[in-house]
């Protein structure tokens, strides 16, 4: 293939080019990227958030001081045995 630098294979109907960063802009098109940022939060904020919302509000379940083991009803830390 290649030897050392400076007799390097040649390289024929092959070509590269880059742009310098110091040619490059800094931000380019920034506006339209805060615009579609913008965009796609809107669109998917009204799926997201209303499940979120309504969610535990619907799944709630009354507390009355009870919880229910294997052996029985636990009250405030007393035990009533379910007969």
């Amino acid at each position: 293939m290649g030897k050392e630098f400076g007799n390097l294979m040649k390289t024929r109907h092959i070509v590269t080019y880059y742009l310098s960063p110091f040619e490059q802009k800094l931000f380019p098109n920034i506006s339209h990227r805060i615009l579609n940022t913008w965009r796609r939060f809107s669109s998917s904020v009204f799926r997201v958030v209303p499940p979120a919302v309504i969610g535990p509000g619907v799944q709630q379940v009354p507390f009355r001081g009870e919880i229910y083991w294997a052996h029985g009803i636990v009250t405030f830390g007393r035990t009533a045995w379910i007969r």
